[in-house]
């Protein structure tokens, strides 16, 4: 089964806590953080799923440009890459939609892709699924995703790393599986909690 990974760039993969000290962009992202991204999709192979990582950030309008910068900087060249489809919705509405278009079997990789007015009916189809994670830094942007389903992060000082992504899987009840080949299952506590 396939696993969505909706990244955001600008305030996810870098954020102005480094742009103060040093020319930190969009073409120079933190390696931390594209571990971290390159992590969360090694364990939700582990656990059976095949990630797929839909870019929702505004820098996706250059697309060519975009893949290659992701790419250049580290991360996972196994994973394919595609972008969210560009519209008058929210962005938390138009993953909604997309994960909608995808369950009925709709082509989202073609370009061009786009939502029509009928799609005012699914604009919470994100709330009927789970295999899907929204990683950005605008929570007001996702009003109708489910708390559950993102990992919030911050333009000002809280990029993405290790911990953030270890506590998604851990609240979604993954098995954690370390460099040494132990795996970490979620306790009874963890379980409680979800």
């Amino acid at each position: 089964m396939k696993y969505y990974v909706f990244l955001d760039i600008d305030g996810t993969l870098w954020d102005n806590s480094e742009n103060s000290i040093k020319k930190v962009t969009s073409k120079n992202l933190h390696p931390d953080s594209v571990n971290s991204v390159n992590f969360l999709c090694d364990q939700l192979r582990v656990n059976g799923y095949t990630p797929e990582i839909v870019i929702i950030s505004k820098q996706r309008a250059r697309w060519i440009e975009c893949c290659w910068n992701l790419v250049q900087q580290g991360i996972d060249r196994t994973v394919p890459l595609i972008k969210l489809p560009i519209g008058k919705f929210t962005r938390g509405e138009r993953i909604s939609l997309m994960l909608h278009d995808i369950a009925r079997g709709k082509n989202v990789y073609e370009t061009g892709h786009k939502f029509s007015v009928f799609d005012y009916l699914h604009l919470d189809y994100a709330k009927k699924c789970d295999n899907y994670v929204v990683i950005d830094d605008k929570p007001e942007a996702l009003a109708n995703i489910p708390q559950s389903n993102y990992i919030q992060t911050d333009i000002d000082c809280g990029r993405l790393n290790m911990e953030m992504v270890s506590d998604y899987l851990k609240q979604k009840g993954f098995n954690i599986m370390l460099e040494s080949g132990a795996t970490i299952a979620p306790t009874k506590q963890d379980e409680k909690t979800k």
